[in-house]
C-alpha cells in the first residue's frame, strides 16, 4: 500500500566563522565565512519515486580571506522525523578546501553511505521516508582543529518542503450474506452485487470507476465483461461523502448491481482511478486491491407432486386411467412428494384444493420423496382435485401441483338423427333434388356418469352406420353416412346401442327427405327451323322472321314465374305457372337483316331458392343477290339412320360397331361457284361414298346451290366422342367462306333410368 507524507526538508544556512591567528609581533584575525543551502526536488513523488539532495557551500568573504577546510554529513529523516548526532549519516566530503568567492555543489541520491563528490547525479533507488526534515551540515577544521559545529548554532534557517503521496484504493464484491449465507443463489433469481471503492490513500482520487466481469465456470472459463464502468453516473451508485465526482482520501463509492447466474459464476471487480500526478490507479499500475472477487454458487431448488386416486395418476379426465368409482364407495388419494433439484428443502406445506392441507415435510433431501395420504368418499359425476406441495429456498418460492380425477357413473344414451343438417323427426323433412348428396349424421350423446364402450350405431336402410370405441360422460360423437336423393318422400331409422357391466343400453331417432326432380327446358325455332347451329335458315333480307321459344317443365313438381329472355330482343315473356311434363311456347318477331344472325334464348325459374334454367340458341343467314356461302352438315350413323348429332351424347353405339361412319353434307349456299375444301379434327381422309375405296380430292369446285356428300369412319372407342369439320369454300373473287358442323355419339349402351 502507497502512503502520502508531507516531507519537510530544513536547509541550514550555516555560516562558518574560522578565526586564523597571526604569527609575528602583529596579531591580525582573518575571517572565513561558509553558506550553505539544501533543496530537493521534484516538488512531489511517491514514496518508491525520486527525491534527489542539493547541497551548496560557498566560501563568500572578502579577497585575501583563508579558505575553508570543511568536513559535510547528510543526516537523512529518521523514522521520527527527528536528526541524531549519532544516529545515521551521509558523508558527503571530507577536508574539502573551498577557496573564497568559490561555490561548490554536492548531490546526493539518498542511496547508501558512501561518499557522493560534487556533480555526482545518481539515479535514486527506493528510500523509506516518513515525516520529517532532513539535516546537513558542516564542521571545519584549522590546522587540524574543530572551530565551529554549525548543527548547533546555525545562523540561520530555510524550509523546503517535498510532498510524497500515497495514493491507494481498495475495491471489494460481495452480495448480501445475511440474505445469502453462503453465497448461494437460485439459477434464474435475480440477487445484488454490493460493490464498493474506498480511498485509503491519502490524496482525492478522478475518474473513477470499476469494471465488473465474470467468469462462468468460476475457475476455467473465459473472462466476459459484464459492465464495463460503473462510475457516479451510474443508477445503483451511492457515496458516504460530497456525492462529487471525486472519490475523497477515506471516502467510499458503493454500487448495488442486479444480476441473475444459471451456473457457479466468479464476478471479478477491477477498480480504476487517476492520482493527481494523472497516472492510472488500477491493479495492472500494480495496485493489488484494486481487484476483488467472489464465487456465487447456483443451486436449482425443485419439487415434484405426484398426486394419485385409488392408485391411478389419473392426470386428465379423459385419461385412459381414470378411475370409474360407483357413488359412495371409498377413495384414497396419495400424495408423493420428491426433491428434484439439488438442495435440501425444508417445511415442504402439501395441500389440496379441495381436502385442505395434507401435511408438513419437515426435511427432503435432493433426491428423496416422502408420500402422504388423504381418504373420502366418492360423489356422483365427474371429479377433480389438484394437489400442491410447496417451500422456499432463500426467499425464492419452490412448489408444483398435480390434479387427479375420477367419476362416479350412472347410465343413459341419446342419439340425434339428421338428414343435411335437419333433425327431420316428421315428415317431409328437408326437400333434395334427385341425385344431389344426401348426408346422415348420427350425432351420440353419453347421457351416462360413466365412460360406454363399443357403442354400435345403425340404420334400418343403410345396415351398420359404425362403432363408437369409447364416449366418455357428457361427450358426444358424430357418426355419418352418404347417399344420393332419391325422387319421393324418404325415411329412415338410427339406432345407438351398447351395454354397460352387462346391462344394455339403446335410443332410436327417425329422420326425413323429400327427393325432388328439377328440369327445365327451352327449344328456341327460327321461322320453324331449330337452327341452333349457324348458318341456320337461309332468309332474305327483310323478309318477316319469327321466334318461337318452347318451355318445357321437365321437373317433378310445378315451377312458377318462369322468365324467358333473349340476348339481343330482351324480356319475351313470363309463364306464371307450369305443371310437371307441360310446355308453353312464346314468340318473337322481326325483319331479316344481312349476314349471319345468332340470339339466345333463355328460360329461367327457382323452385325452393334453387335456380333452375336452359338456354338455346338459334340463327338465320340474311342473304342477299350474288351472295357468297357455303353450309356443312356432319351426322353420324346410328345403325340404322344418320343422325345430326350436334349435341353430346349423340346416338349410344354398342360395341359390336366396329367401325363409325360420318356424313359430310356440303351445300354451296352461294350464287357463285366455290372451290371447296374439308377438314375434321379427327379425319385426314374422306371417300366419295359409303364403300371407303375412293379418296375425295381437294378442293372440290361446286356450282352455286349444288350439294356434294362425301363419308368418312373411324374405330369404334368407349366413351364419349366428338369431333368437328369445317368446309371451306373460296370464291374466284372475294373472301372465302367457311362453316362448322360438331358430331357426337357415346360408345357404349344407354344408362339405365
Amino acid at each position: 500500500m502507497k502512503r502520502r507524507v508531507l516531507y519537510t526538508v530544513m536547509a541550514l544556512a550555516l555560516v562558518l566563522s574560522i578565526a586564523v591567528p597571526i604569527r609575528g609581533p602583529v596579531m591580525a584575525q582573518i575571517t572565513s565565512s561558509l553558506t550553505m543551502t539544501l533543496a530537493v526536488s521534484p516538488g512531489t513523488t511517491y514514496s518508491d519515486g525520486n527525491l534527489f539532495y542539493e547541497v551548496t557551500l560557498t566560501n563568500w568573504n572578502v579577497p585575501g580571506a583563508n579558505p575553508a577546510e570543511v568536513d559535510i554529513y547528510f543526516y537523512p529523516p529518521g523514522p521520527t522525523g527527528e536528526q541524531d548526532a549519532f544516529g545515521p549519516v551521509v558523508v558527503l566530503d571530507t577536508s574539502r578546501v573551498i577557496t573564497v568567492g568559490e561555490v561548490v555543489v554536492y548531490n546526493w541520491d539518498g542511496s547508501g553511505d558512501a561518499e557522493a563528490r560534487p556533480g555526482l547525479k545518481v539515479e535514486l533507488g527506493s528510500v523509506p521516508l516518513d515525516e520529517g526534515a532532513a539535516i546537513v551540515w558542516a564542521r571545519s577544521t584549522y590546522e587540524g582543529e574543530y572551530i565551529h559545529t554549525p548543527r548547533y548554532d546555525a545562523k540561520e534557517t530555510d524550509n523546503i518542503h517535498a510532498n510524497v503521496i500515497w495514493p491507494n484504493t481498495r475495491v471489494s464484491i460481495d452480495i448480501d450474506t445475511d440474505t445469502y449465507p453462503d453465497r448461494t443463489v437460485v439459477a434464474g433469481q435475480p440477487f445484488n452485487l454490493i460493490i464498493t471503492e474506498e480511498n485509503t490513500g491519502d490524496v482525492e482520487l478522478t475518474d473513477v470507476f470499476v469494471r465488473l466481469r465474470k467468469r462462468v465456470p468460476p475457475s476455467t472459463g473465459d473472462v466476459e465483461t459484464v459492465v464495463p464502468r460503473l462510475d457516479h453516473t451510474h443508477d445503483s451508485w451511492t457515496c458516504d461523502g460530497n456525492g462529487d465526482d471525486v472519490l475523497d482520501a477515506g471516502e467510499t463509492w458503493k454500487w448495488t448491481y442486479t444480476v441473475t447466474i444459471e451456473e457457479d459464476t466468479r464476478f471479478i471487480a477491477l477498480g480504476f482511478g487517476e492520482d493527481p500526478l494523472g497516472n492510472e490507479i488500477s491493479f495492472r499500475t500494480g495496485y493489488e486491491d484494486e481487484r476483488d472477487t467472489v464465487t456465487i454458487t447456483s443451486v436449482n431448488p425443485e419439487i415434484q407432486i405426484k398426486k394419485y386416486t385409488n392408485g391411478n395418476d389419473a392426470y386428465d379426465p379423459g385419461d385412459a386411467d381414470v378411475p370409474r368409482i360407483a357413488v359412495g364407495d371409498p377413495v384414497t388419494w396419495t400424495y408423493t412428494v420428491t426433491n428434484t433439484g439439488d438442495v435440501t428443502l425444508t417445511n415442504i406445506l402439501v395441500t389440496d384444493d379441495k381436502l385442505g392441507t395434507i401435511g408438513t415435510i419437515s426435511s427432503l433431501a435432493s433426491n428423496a420423496s416422502t408420500t402422504l395420504s388423504a381418504s373420502g368418499v366418492a360423489a356422483a359425476g365427474h371429479y377433480s382435485n389438484i394437489g400442491t406441495a410447496s417451500t422456499t429456498y432463500n426467499g425464492s418460492p419452490v412448489s408444483d401441483t398435480d390434479p387427479s380425477h375420477y367419476f362416479g357413473f350412472t347410465l343413459a344414451l341419446d342419439l340425434e338423427k339428421h338428414t343435411n343438417g335437419e333433425d327431420a323427426d316428421d315428415p317431409t323433412g328437408p326437400h333434395i333434388k334427385v341425385g344431389d348428396p344426401v348426408t346422415w349424421e348420427y350425432i351420440v350423446t353419453n347421457n351416462s356418469d360413466e365412460i360406454l364402450t363399443d357403442i354400435l350405431v345403425t340404420d334400418d336402410k343403410l345396415g351398420t352406420i359404425g362403432t363408437i370405441s369409447s364416449l366418455a360422460s357428457g361427450a358426444s360423437t358424430t357418426l355419418s353416412a352418404n347417399g344420393t336423393a332419391t325422387a319421393g318422400q324418404y325415411a329412415n331409422l338410427g339406432t345407438a346401442s351398447a351395454t354397460y357391466n352387462g346391462d344394455p343400453i339403446s335410443d332410436t331417432d327417425p329422420s326425413h327427405y323429400f327427393g325432388y326432380t328439377l328440369a327445365l327446358d327451352l327449344e328456341k325455332r327460327t321461322n320453324g327451323d331449330s337452327a341452333d347451329m349457324a348458318p341456320g335458315p337461309y332468309i332474305k333480307v327483310g323478309d318477316p322472321v319469327t321466334w318461337e321459344y318452347i318451355v318445357t317443365n321437365n321437373s317433378n313438381v310445378t315451377l312458377s314465374d318462369i322468365q324467358v329472355t333473349d340476348d339481343v330482343l330482351g324480356a319475351i315473356g313470363t309463364i306464371a305457372s307450369l305443371a310437371p311434363g307441360a310446355s308453353t311456347a312464346l314468340t318473337a318477331s322481326g325483319v331479316a337483316t344481312a349476314g349471319q344472325y345468332s340470339n339466345v334464348g333463355t328460360a329461367s325459374a327457382t323452385y325452393n331458392g334453387n335456380p333452375v334454367s336452359d338456354t338455346n340458341p338459334s340463327h338465320y343467314f340474311g342473304y342477299e343477290p350474288d351472295i357468297t356461302g357455303i353450309k356443312l352438315e356432319k351426322s353420324v350413323w346410328n345403325g340404322s339412320s344418320w343422325q345430326d348429332a350436334n349435341h353430346a351424347p349423340g346416338p349410344y353405339l354398342p360395341p359390336t360397331m366396329n367401325t363409325v361412319v360420318f356424313r359430310f353434307v356440303i351445300t354451296n349456299t352461294s350464287t357463285v361457284t366455290l372451290n371447296v375444301t374439308l377438314t375434321d379434327d379427327d379425319f385426314t381422309e374422306f371417300y366419295t361414298d359409303l364403300d371407303p375405296v375412293m379418296l375425295a380430292s381437294f378442293p372440290i369446285s361446286m356450282l352455286a346451290g349444288t350439294s356434294e356428300t362425301l363419308f368418312g369412319s373411324l374405330p369404334w372407342e368407349e366413351g364419349q366422342h366428338s369431333n368437328i369439320a369445317t368446309a371451306t369454300g373460296v370464291p374466284e373473287v372475294g373472301d372465302p367462306v367457311s362453316h362448322s358442323d360438331p358430331a357426337h355419339y357415346f360408345g357404349g349402351t344407354p344408362p339405365k333410368i
